[in-house]
């Protein structure tokens, strides 16, 4: 203690607490009682005798014993804690009372972490007291474990948001980013921005922003927990700016007005630049925070956005038509005055400044209607004009330099430069993947190219969502687009994101920094860039990868894939390919980060294919046309895959002559064998020769692709893809050339039951045949890519792809299947390609390629996936010696004869020395300290391995900690209300009518009424899927009867907290009689049946889990709806608590040892409150657009309810009692709807035409307005399916439980 004081004194900066493990020990062996403990001294694994432990035999050798229940001894094997002994420590460390000085006292940093990847919440808040923050020092940061950890979660797309870390944005820029100021500028004068559509995405109403919703600088806010930013002009003079202020105005330019006028005779539409909005930005400053200091303080606690700007002093120019190369020349310029700005901000006493880049405006519809061209080399690969994006990069590399240049100039302020160019590729590359048809479309326009032609107004035309277009106006983005960008400045991997509070030292920390990253993202599977993996592509098959083989062999003879609409989705133009778009092959190069593979025969002589060449060819076969001639049958072209590999060693001999050069091109190339051999059966079926024989081509197709990959490996290839056939069943050419009367010839996804039996006979030979090459060939990766299965995904579950009927052709005829046309360009194209699965009746649309393309990249359609394994581990580290890192790791090896006695999560300790993943996920768990780790050996290069293994497997469990829960809780008992009732209330119902009982209720997951209040699941429903159970059953079909092996589910619609009777005291009628004591009256009846006497029914309780509601919402909802007096519901919630509190105190005493008892919603947030309490006050609103005193109201609800549970926790230490906050839960879903593909989550999805889509019961009658999934609300009053899912997953990983209930074992 002595010298931790020592070392205090001399670093005053770094926050040192001693953990007091030995007292915090002694408490447990004074007091076991307390923590559940009957034998403190005794050991549950060992040799028996008073203490667990003999000398003949210990645990995992000799003849062992193992305890019925380790949590009830204190120790495990006789030298290590229990699991029981290692949670009472780590508690008594949290809770402060064994630390010094008390973590909860302890400002050390504030990073609340709220997304990690697609679907784990989990929360590290630290100084919850005071919420307060400042800069960890290197040296800080770099002895905190903590931070690795944080450092690996921020590296795998983390949001880290800084709660409270700054106070302030004030930001400059032009119309990227105006809130306001030149709406305030144009006074009375008529604007577009003032009127709709301009604000219809989240305002509802023109809001000053130049954008259909929210601009980036709002994102920024709503991530830092500020409310969003005002404008400055309308209170320049007097506006207090407690978050910021806005000072950006549209047509603002880095340079000002005079010097285009002096340097170019070019005058500026208007006078607003930088120096303006700096000099207006200091004169705020002296009023608000006068003097030095108070300026350098405000300052210091702010972040500055400074941009983006600079754009329009190329914008105007360009569309001017003045010369492009003049803009070079003043280029540098621009980046000297962004970098005078930086500079004099510095100087007045910010730290932190964001720098972002310019967009890349060559995909501005201005731009690309301005500048239309004739000639395909002026575009480049996703469509845009080549020339401008080449210089957007030109002014940001400059801007980058720079940058880096006042970095060294001022080491003690964060500078972050945003690359917004970077960010906005994102959704013009991969537009699908954000749910946007066409990126280069404007939403709100005329009839011209790219919907331009006319100004945005109220006259314009409006495409339609604008959640579905990138660009707004022709100039301007969508707020779906802003929202990406922002997301990649708060969480991608930028120079250096926004949640980088301090730095480490790189001559210290860089090699076991980059260790613990690295293993981190293998560890997680993650792609790790791959740009390098494999430098090449070469690939065979057939018209399903074609990328213009085909179309070169055509030549000048007329063929539908040189004409539109071949092409039209990404390329705009036809490209060669048999498809509206980019085919699978495309898609892997794009993810490994290669150009398109081109195709061969154009350039088969001369091409030199630095990157690879694509020999594919539509209608080749496997076997040769020959083959087919025995069977009297004829193929329609010469191309088989025996021509496409002489091609290739043609090719391969000529860019790579020797075998020196031939093994090491091969050697860092990816080979796509396919899809081929789909044609030989193909052609067989749809000519109607017998289908049955075709089985016999089977064995010989397997052998002929076998055979090539032999031959190809024999050459020097490493890592081979091999792709199954696809469902041929579902193909709309066999659907309608096999149409048939027969229910029973279709499968329950209503294809072809033969031919996709038949597709999965060719698919398991194949399989069977790479197994049997794998073993032939164990240094070879071959890759077996299962496109049945990841087809089958858009069979099963197209609306999940936005496809409406996956089994109809997007271009043909009006056929059955629309088929019946050839597709050309006479031929009907029925809707946007993005909402089919397929084509032209026998190849698949882009969308479906790029969904098939993931299964394989990211799996599970790929065994292994091919993003996962590209690269031998050792390979990666370069000379950081990885390898021999991970040898360290191992320690030694594991003998292959010793017996495994069970599942590992069933125990501690693994080999008799080290401990199980189990047991170190509780260590890991228990250890989000700021030292634990470091107390086992410091993270020196020589001495890394256990720490470091530990902080790995911390991390990965913090990413992925389901625990492996199967079999943690056998059953689930619930109550509730109207959120969990899963057909209780339709049970009661009996005949009567109900609108529960029919569509739409159900149709998201089980595509039928279930019972359940909501468009699918509810949250009772993720629980048990996530816990390994079946969906609970509701209780009342078979109350006398039923056994619920799995548990039941008591609640029922519209029940209350508290009995019908204490309504009456207050002159009030509750709709329905059901109360939380009539439904514990029907659990005790049920147990009683399933589990008699004292006994049984504690075993039964012991391993369920309950779940007590959402309940206590109703006894407040009746009353608001009914619009009694709003304040004097506040007398009821000690009640409702206390009905609560009784429950649970009684389900204790029967026996339940792990009770969820959540909180009530924001309520202020429902449409049926927004609708029924509108209010013209803004006041009345909080910045989420939700009724601020029905939320503040629940937040009341929620504080005494968290009380109680505190004060029940204290009486029954034995028991889980795991508090959910479904209001922190949901508030998620408002706060940032689009993280969730949320359009507005204020809006029913089902109802009427009035405010917030209300008016109407949801019913048969009403309008359901779009897909479920992207509404957060389903009928007015419940939730969707999509938020039900967030709010659960908030539960059951956290941090919206405490603790995360799958952490709860």
């Amino acid at each position: 203690m002595d010298e931790l004081e020592n070392l205090r004194k001399l670093h005053l900066d770094v926050a040192i607490i001693y953990a007091d493990y030995y007292g915090a020990a002694m408490e447990i062996f004074l007091s076991p009682e307390q923590f559940g403990i009957e034998n403190p001294l005794v050991a549950c694994c060992g040799g028996g005798g008073p203490y667990g432990v003999s000398e003949t035999a210990r645990c995992g050798h000799g003849e062992y014993k193992v305890c019925d229940d380790p949590q009830l001894c204190g120790s495990w094997d006789g030298y290590h804690p229990s699991e029981a002994v290692f949670k009472a420590i780590a508690i008594g460390l949290l809770r402060g009372s064994y630390t010094q000085p008390p973590l909860a006292t302890t400002t050390i940093s504030c990073p609340q972490i709220t997304e990690l990847g697609s679907s784990v919440e989990y929360k590290v808040l630290y100084d919850l007291r005071h919420g307060g923050c400042r800069a960890v020092s290197p040296s800080a940061a770099a002895t905190a474990p903590f931070v690795l950890l944080l450092c690996a979660v921020v590296l795998l797309n983390a949001h880290v948001v800084l709660c409270g870390c700054y106070k302030r944005i004030f930001s400059f820029g032009d119309s990227i980013i105006d809130t306001g100021n030149f709406v305030y500028l144009t006074g009375n004068g008529p604007s577009q921005f003032k009127e709709l559509p301009y604000g219809m995405t989240y305002f509802n109403r023109p809001s000053g922003r130049i954008c259909d919703g929210r601009v980036l600088v709002d994102f920024y806010a709503q991530a830092l927990n500020l409310s969003l930013l005002p404008s400055s002009m309308p209170e320049e003079g007097s506006g207090q700016f407690e978050n910021g202020a806005n000072f950006a105005v549209l047509a603002s330019t880095a340079l000002g007005p005079d010097y285009f006028k002096t340097k170019y005779n070019f005058s500026l539409p208007v006078p607003y630049c930088l120096d303006s909005q700096l000099a207006s930005f200091k004169k705020v400053l002296g009023r608000i925070a006068p003097g030095v200091d108070a300026t350098k303080s405000l300052l210091g606690e702010s972040l500055i956005v400074m941009g983006e700007i600079g754009g329009n002093d190329y914008n105007f120019w360009f569309t001017a038509r003045q010369p492009r190369e003049t803009a070079k020349q003043y280029l540098p310029d621009v980046i000297g005055r962004i970098g005078a700005a930086v500079q004099e901000v510095i100087n007045l006493g910010a730290k932190t400044v964001l720098v972002p880049g310019n967009f890349p405006f060559g995909c501005a519809p201005e731009y690309l209607q301005g500048f239309q061209s004739s000639n395909t080399s002026d575009y480049d690969a996703t469509g845009c004009i080549a020339w401008f994006n080449d210089f957007s990069r030109q002014h940001n590399q400059a801007l980058v330099q720079e940058v880096g240049r006042l970095r060294s100039q001022n080491p003690g302020v964060t500078l972050i430069y945003a690359d917004y160019y970077g960010a906005a590729l994102e959704f013009f590359k991969n537009p699908k993947n954000y749910g946007i048809a066409d990126p280069l479309l404007e939403c709100c326009g005329g009839d011209g190219p790219y919907h331009t032609g006319m100004t945005c107004n109220k006259t314009a035309k409006v495409w339609g969502p604008p959640a579905n277009f990138a660009n707004w106006d022709g100039v301007h983005m969508t707020e779906k687009a802003y929202s990406i960008i922002a997301d990649g400045v708060l969480s991608k991997q930028q120079q250096q994101p926004l949640s980088d509070m301090g730095s480490f030292s790189h001559q210290q920390h860089s090699i076991p920094m980059y260790l613990v990253l690295v293993s981190a993202v293998l560890l997680l599977n993650s792609t790790l860039g791959l740009c390098g993996c494999y430098k090449s592509i070469f690939s065979f098959g057939d018209s399903i990868i074609d990328s213009g083989n085909f179309v070169h062999i055509a030549g000048d003879h007329p063929c539908p894939f040189k004409e539109p609409p071949f092409g039209m989705t990404y390329f705009k133009h036809p490209s060669g390919r048999i498809s509206d778009g980019r085919v699978v092959i495309d898609f892997y190069a794009q993810a490994l980060q290669l150009p398109f593979i081109p195709p061969s025969l154009p350039e088969k002589d001369r091409g030199q294919f630095p990157h690879g060449a694509n020999f594919a060819v539509l209608a080749s076969t496997a076997l040769p046309p020959e083959y087919f001639r025995r069977w009297n049958h004829t193929v329609p072209m010469p191309f088989s895959l025996a021509t496409q590999l002489e091609w290739f060693k043609q090719t391969l001999h000529r860019i790579a002559p020797g075998d020196a050069a031939r093994t090491a091109l091969l050697g860092e190339s990816l080979i796509l064998m396919g899809e081929i051999g789909g044609n030989d059966y193909n052609f067989w079926f749809l000519d109607h020769k017998p289908r049955e024989l075709a089985y016999q081509f089977i064995p010989d197709v397997v052998a002929s692709i076998s055979s090539t990959v032999q031959e190809l490996i024999g050459l020097g290839a490493r890592t081979i893809v091999i792709p199954g056939n696809f469902p041929t069943g579902c193909v709309p050419a066999y659907l309608s050339a096999y149409r048939s009367g027969n229910p029973a010839d279709y499968d329950e996804l209503r294809c072809l039951r033969w031919f996709n039996a038949f597709s999965a006979a060719h698919n398991q030979a194949l399989t069977n045949e790479v197994s049997r090459l794998k073993a032939q060939h164990p240094g070879v990766r071959l890759i077996y890519a299962d496109y049945f299965g990841a087809a089958l995904q858009l069979f099963r579950n197209p609306r999940r792809f936005g496809i409406n009927d996956p089994l109809i052709a997007c271009c043909g005829g009006h056929g059955p299947y629309h088929t019946g046309a050839t597709c050309d360009r006479t031929a009907t194209v029925w809707g946007d390609p993005g909402s089919f699965a397929n084509w032209d009746g026998v190849h698949m649309t882009e969308k479906a390629y790029h969904v098939i393309a993931d299964g394989v990249l990211n799996g599970p359609f790929a065994d292994p996936p091919l993003l996962h394994k590209s690269r031998p581990l050792a390979e990666i580290s370069g000379d950081l010696s990885l390898a021999g890192f991970i040898d360290e790791l191992k320690m030694e090896e594991i003998i292959s004869t010793a017996k495994v006695w069970g599942p590992p999560a069933n125990f501690a300790n693994w080999d008799g020395v080290h401990m199980t993943e189990k047991a170190y996920s509780i260590i890991a768990d228990g250890a989000e300290q700021q030292q634990p780790l470091s107390d086992m050996g410091s993270f020196s290069h020589q001495q890394h391995s256990i720490p470091m293994y530990l902080v790995l497997v911390s991390a990965v469990l913090l990413l992925n900690s389901t625990l492996g829960l199967c079999g943690c809780y056998k059953s689930i008992f619930s109550f509730g209300d109207s959120i969990i009732d899963s057909g209780n209330f339709v049970h009661i119902a009996g005949d009567h009518p109900c609108p529960f009982k029919e569509p739409p209720f159900g149709m998201t997951y089980f595509k039928h009424p279930s019972g359940r209040i909501s468009d699918g699941r509810v949250v009772i429903d993720f629980y048990a899927q996530a816990l390994q159970l079946p969906f609970i059953p509701p209780s009342l079909p078979e109350k006398d009867r039923g056994q619920f092996p799995h548990g039941a589910n008591f609640a029922v619609l519209a029940s209350t907290a508290l009995p019908p009777e204490y309504f009456r005291r207050w002159n009030h009628t509750v709709p329905m009689p059901f109360s939380l004591a009539t439904q514990l009256e029907w659990f005790k009846q049920t147990l009683h049946r399933i589990a008699p006497g004292d006994a049984a029914r504690t075993a039964l309780l012991g391993e369920s889990l309950i779940l007590m509601g959402e309940i206590g919402g109703n006894d407040y909802n009746f009353w608001f709806l009914d619009h009694k007096p709003r304040e004097l519901a506040y007398q009821f919630i000690p009640d409702v608590v206390a009905s609560i509190s009784s429950t649970v105190q009684e389900l204790i005493g029967l026996g339940a040892r792990t009770i969820v008892i959540p909180g009530n919603f924001p309520t202020g947030c429902v449409p049926a409150y927004l609708s029924a309490y509108r209010s013209g006050n803004p006041a009345d609103y909080d910045e989420l657009r939700c009724l601020r005193w029905f939320n503040a109201f629940s937040a009341a609800h929620n504080q005494a309810l968290t009380n109680e549970v505190s004060r029940l926790k204290a009486q029954h230490p034995g028991v889980r009692l795991i508090y959910a906050d479904y209001f922190g839960a949901a508030l998620q879903l408002f706060r940032n709807p689009r993280r969730f593909g949320i359009n507005d989550p204020l809006i029913a999805c089902c109802g009427g035409h009035g405010p917030y889509h209300t008016g109407a019961t949801c019913d048969r009658t009403a309008t359901v307005w779009g897909d479920p999934g992207s509404f957060a609300n389903w009928d007015g009053v419940h939730m969707t399916e999509k938020a039900y899912h967030v709010i659960a997953d908030g539960v059951l990983n956290g941090p919206f439980a405490d603790p995360p209930l799958l952490h709860s074992c």
